[in-house]
């Protein structure tokens, strides 16, 4: 199973989700797909009726080919969208303070005017806005978002990845069942300078993940016999 189609399957209704499994499937060869989805994600945002897509449209991929084109799809530089630079920096300081007093939703909002606003050179803020992002979406249980959000962020500027967006990362791939993926991050997280606390946490993280992916093989293997 594909990174794009778990997302997919787990927030069928989010628009970056679609968004980024059709980006994938264009950058594998696969057009036609690849505009269903990107149509499915507008039309999402504009609450526009549509039909139904279903998500075994991915399995008509090659697994591998799909894998690599999500991957070239994450690196890939984009152009960002012209703006104004104190207007972003407002609305990234707004979706922080809201951040911090739990208001999630409304942080969200802020940061994707910071993100939308941000002018292209501004690629520190970008990354630090997708962060944002992707927190305010974990704390509102949209895990799956989370981990769109964390993904973009690192894309953007893989140099700037912090063992904290990597915890988080790797926190929103085991909310939704991810165990090795989540494993991965949480590794990766410890080789990027987390203070004694968080490296502490992040093992437990590390030892309770591989007892859940032992688990859950032992279900898939029960389940397919």
């Amino acid at each position: 199973m594909t990174i794009w189609k778990a997302l997919l399957e787990d927030s069928p209704n989010s628009p970056e989700v679609w968004r980024g499994l059709g980006e994938a499937l264009r950058a594998a060869g696969y057009d036609d797909r690849a505009n269903q989805c990107l149509k499915r994600a507008v039309a999402i945002e504009s609450e526009t009726p549509v039909k139904t897509i279903d998500v075994d449209v991915v399995d008509e991929a090659s697994t591998e080919a799909l894998i690599l084109a999500a991957e070239a799809a994450q690196s890939a530089p984009t152009e960002p969208e012209r703006g104004d630079l104190d207007e972003a920096v407002g609305w990234y300081n707004m979706g922080i303070n809201l951040l911090s007093e739990g208001k999630n939703d409304e942080a969200i909002s802020s940061f994707e005017k910071a993100i939308g606003g941000c002018p292209a050179t501004e690629i520190e803020l970008k990354v630090k806005a997708q962060n944002g992002r992707g927190n305010a979406l974990y704390n509102s249980g949209r895990y799956s978002e989370s981990v769109v959000a964390y993904h973009t962020a690192i894309g953007i500027d893989p140099n700037s990845v912090s063992g904290r967006t990597l915890f988080n990362m790797g926190s929103s791939y085991a909310a939704v069942e991810m165990f090795d993926d989540a494993i991965k991050c949480f590794i990766q997280a410890l080789e990027r300078g987390l203070d004694k606390q968080d490296s502490e946490l992040c093992e437990k993280q590390i030892s309770r993940c591989r007892l859940l992916s032992r688990e859950q093989a032992k279900r898939q293997s029960r389940t397919s016999a």
